[in-house]
């Protein structure tokens, strides 16, 4: 039996990217690349299995990365759907993204906490990957109470 070789296009890999977490960051990734190296007939540390063999092992992990970002996708709530609707309405006119911008910077010369929480608190977001908690210590503003100042100010 022919294996048929598992179409990867950019597309793919967006829709994993947006919808898992530090994806590129994963062991099964990394084994996924080193892999694909494998198959196309570059140098890669893939030894003791046959062409036929790695392309099943990449195929499952790309089928399991895939899986994760459909369940991921779907399990967005209707406030999350909502509110990604709302930044692409502001990413799509220049003029929303300059007001935008406007809001953010005024928020933020007019936010009254201490410099030494801020930075705290930036870092603390930082860390945790928490985009929210890094503009709510910039700004004191979250993305959704950003974008709905943004559109309701139109």
């Amino acid at each position: 039996m022919k294996l048929k070789d598992l179409q990867i296009t950019d597309d793919l890999w967006d829709f994993i990217e947006a919808n898992v977490p530090n994806y590129h960051e994963r062991e099964e990734v990394l084994r996924q690349a080193q892999l694909q190296l494998f198959i196309d007939g570059h140098e890669s540390p893939v030894a003791g299995i046959t062409r036929d063999e790695a392309i099943l092992l990449r195929d499952n992990i790309l089928h399991g990365l895939f899986a994760e970002a459909v369940v991921a996708f779907t399990r967005r709530t209707p406030e999350q759907k909502a509110l990604e609707a709302k930044l692409d309405t502001i990413y799509g006119s220049e003029e929303l993204r300059e007001r935008f911008t406007e809001i953010l910077i005024s928020e933020t010369m007019t936010d009254t906490e201490p410099y030494h929480k801020v930075a705290r608190s930036v870092i603390d977001a930082y860390m945790e990957r928490d985009c929210d908690a890094l503009l709510i210590s910039i700004c004191g503003r979250s993305i959704s109470s950003l974008a709905e100042k943004v559109l309701n100010n139109q």
